[in-house]
């Protein structure tokens, strides 16, 4: 049995009846998707990350003064703070969403800092040399003063980071609620990739091929993947190789998505892959997770269409293909500035007529991406290489 036929026993295999068309070209069916999926309230309850984003721009458009003013006080704290070398230079919008990896750095920063008082003190008593203990002590005495310090910059930046926090949860940002919905995406996608590679496992161990299955293999960092001027990065989820002697073959490319529209972009990346492979100077082996690769290893994926080496698993409860996000992946944005302001502050439509009118210039732009997508997972009445757990 191949991977596809026993994938078909065990998954929910995505045909072209699971093809769902909201007509994005009409406008009122644009317009009623965005005013359904966009609405405050339904991102809140459905995607609270999208919320946080749209909140926080909406913040800077009603009250930026006192937004950046907050930021900037917790800058000044982490910049004086690095410059007496007792935190690290950091900087806080790379952190919005997880302001308690913050805390958990001062925590790191407080031990190491008490740790490395507690070495020089075993260090002043092992030596008996004047010399050598008048160093250390000057260097106890520095390392002290630093704890001094960054005890009292410490509690400078946590009332600050309080401050922010209760600021924003004034507009429906609550940084509890951000981390556990992190954490609840995080283990879904763990969940997923465990579901899938046992799986996959299973399937090894029953075929008479004497296939080998490598999880998490990194063959984006070592190959520059570059497709329609977007550069691709990522390790792959899973490679069933075969092996005789001492060449590795890989069989097949086992991708694990959060959705079904995660494998549109994805398809896109892979005839990336492909391409750079093909062309790819083989002159030295590549050595990735232990395994040497050559040219005839990439064979399939070189000579063979992307359906016959890629298999995708996703976790789609809907178990639906929806065109419509090609739009808003590849022609529109939907929320910006001007979005946020025209739609949400001035109740006005005007941005999504202009938005809409993106759509219909781009209407052949997105048919060639979808036919594209069909072909390359081979979408048919009867299957395709796309599954759903």
């Amino acid at each position: 049995m191949d991977l596809h036929s026993y994938l078909c026993n065990y998954a929910y295999n995505i045909t072209s009846h699971n093809i769902e068309n909201q007509s994005m070209e009409n406008y009122d069916k644009f317009k009623g998707f965005i005013d359904q999926h966009y609405k405050l309230d339904y991102m809140k309850e459905h995607n609270y990350i999208k919320y946080v984003k749209v909140m926080r721009q909406k913040i800077v458009l009603l009250d930026g003064n006192s937004f950046h003013f907050l930021l900037e006080l917790i800058e000044k704290c982490i910049h004086k703070m690095s410059s007496y070398h007792i935190f690290f230079k950091i900087n806080i919008l790379k952190y919005l969403f997880n302001l308690d990896k913050i805390k958990r750095l001062l925590l790191l920063k407080e031990k190491n800092l008490r740790d490395t008082h507690i070495n020089f003190k075993k260090l002043y008593d092992k030596f008996e040399n004047k010399r050598v203990k008048f160093q250390i002590l000057q260097r106890i005495n520095n390392n002290h003063y630093k704890i001094i310090l960054f005890s009292k910059y410490q509690r400078e930046l946590l009332h600050l980071l309080h401050t922010f926090s209760e600021y924003e949860k004034n507009y429906g940002i609550d940084q509890k609620l951000i981390q556990i919905v992190n954490m609840e995406r995080k283990l879904i996608g763990k969940k997923s990739e465990y579901q899938a590679n046992e799986l996959i496992k299973k399937f090894i161990k029953q075929s008479n091929v004497p296939y080998i299955y490598r999880e998490n293999v990194d063959i984006f960092k070592y190959l520059y993947v570059q497709h329609k001027n977007k550069k691709y990065k990522g390790e792959i989820d899973g490679i069933i190789f075969t092996k005789e002697g001492n060449q590795w073959v890989i069989e097949y490319i086992i991708e694990v998505k959060s959705s079904i529209k995660a494998t549109f972009e994805d398809v896109q990346k892979m005839i990336g892959l492909q391409k750079v492979i093909s062309s790819y100077d083989f002159s030295e082996n590549m050595i990735i997770n232990d395994i040497q690769l050559n040219r005839k290893s990439f064979q399939k994926i070189i000579h063979k269409p992307l359906h016959e080496w890629m298999i995708y698993i996703c976790h789609d409860e809907n178990k639906t293909i929806d065109k419509s996000h090609l739009y808003f992946a590849y022609v529109t944005k939907i929320i910006d500035k001007e979005f946020i302001k025209n739609y949400y502050i001035d109740k006005k439509e005007d941005i999504l007529r202009k938005k809409h009118q993106l759509i219909l210039k781009n209407k052949k732009k997105i048919d060639t991406l979808f036919q594209t997508w069909k072909k390359s997972v081979c979408l048919t009445h009867n299957g395709s290489f796309v599954f759903t757990l």
